[in-house]
């Protein structure tokens, strides 16, 4: 209400809260309408030189539209650095490895070899493809994130351990009975 009073009348409130709150809309304003008053002068100005300059050349027509937009600098290098990584990438195809190769890793970190063979086996079956029907990049990255399980480890015979209450079990087959 007190800014409606002001604009209308240009009075100021009675209440000092009011007028205290009121102040900051009061210089802005001034600050805006000094502004105004500015660009309106320049404008006036200009207008009494004869407003905007005409065109030397005269009227040029519009343009033709171009046949097929230019690109930016910046899209033609990114273009040439993606070409130049799938180059690359090209360059460094998978190439599967033999039997042998996979026994030997599974061998040096401490994995059977029955496991290195059962995970030859799913692979080459399915072209080095995993079972998302990725193609396999790294076999040996593939082979530690899958195979490499405690399941798979060899294992070392444990020795008796009369603490331990555990007790060797020995199971020998019916057939390596003698009749008695």
């Amino acid at each position: 209400m007190a800014m409606r009073d002001y604009n209308l009348t240009g009075s100021m409130p009675d209440d000092p809260m009011i007028k205290l709150a009121l102040m900051p809309f009061l210089n802005q304003w001034k600050r805006d309408l000094v502004r105004f008053d500015k660009v309106c002068e320049r404008n006036r100005a200009n207008g009494m030189k004869g407003g905007r300059p005409k065109n030397p050349l005269g009227f040029l027509g519009t343009q033709e539209n171009p046949q097929e937009p230019k690109k930016a600098e910046r899209e033609n290098e990114k273009e040439k650095e993606n070409e130049k990584e799938r180059e690359s990438i090209k360059s460094t195809r998978f190439a599967s490895p033999t039997l042998d190769e996979v026994k030997e890793f599974f061998k040096e970190n401490g994995y059977t070899t029955e496991a290195a063979t059962k995970a030859f086996t799913y692979y080459n079956e399915a072209q080095w493809r995993d079972s998302r029907g990725h193609t396999v990049k790294n076999w040996k990255q593939k082979m530690r994130g899958v195979w490499f399980r405690d399941e798979h480890k060899h294992q070392a015979p444990q020795p008796y351990n009369p603490r331990a209450g555990t007790v060797p079990t020995i199971y020998t087959s019916p057939e390596n009975y003698r009749p008695v």
